[in-house]
């Protein structure tokens, strides 16, 4: 695949027709999601990896695109090790993104993230939720945002001019 089409996400409004037909040639797939902030669905063409669904990689890309305005030292991962770790000011943090479609009652695999989060990122760690119904569930593990919180959260808590953030357990929507 050459490089130009390696970002694995564009916003189809912006694409050229003869770019679009080449997305598509090389896998990438049309999607519909609403951004971080909310508002209307657009439609992006995605090549998400090999064990994710399109939300969960739109979700992880805008999360990455937010955090990339503040640091450069970002990583992406598709496997045992958190979804984001970034490191900001000396100290990593890592976030983790459920869409909750592989949710049960009791979940060893989350269990074990969760053990291997909390020994890695003491308090330098915590949930996204792609759907504020699952909120609840996740919270019972750690601390837990939907992905419309993450930006304001990260801004005023850990971005902020003398911030010293500590992820905590959330009491509520509010920060």
């Amino acid at each position: 695949m050459p490089r130009r089409f390696t970002r694995g996400i564009y916003l189809k409004s912006r694409l050229s027709p003869q770019y679009y037909k080449e997305l598509i040639w090389y896998g990438y797939e049309e999607s519909d999601h609403i951004g971080l902030k909310g508002g209307q669905a657009k439609t992006y063409l995605l090549k998400p990896r090999y064990n994710e669904s399109a939300e969960h990689f739109f979700v992880i890309k805008q999360i990455e695109k937010f955090i990339r305005r503040h640091t450069k030292w970002i990583k992406l991962y598709a496997s045992v090790e958190a979804d984001i770790i970034f490191s900001w000011r000396g100290t990593e943090y890592a976030i983790e993104v459920e869409t909750g479609k592989k949710l049960r009652r009791s979940n060893p695999r989350i269990e074990n993230k969760v053990r291997n989060l909390n020994q890695k990122y003491p308090s330098h760690w915590f949930f996204v939720v792609t759907n504020w119904k699952h909120k609840r569930v996740y919270q019972k593990y750690g601390p837990t945002y939907v992905r419309k919180e993450v930006p304001q959260l990260l801004k005023n808590k850990l971005f902020a001019v003398g911030s010293k953030f500590c992820v905590g357990e959330p009491k509520s929507a509010k920060f």
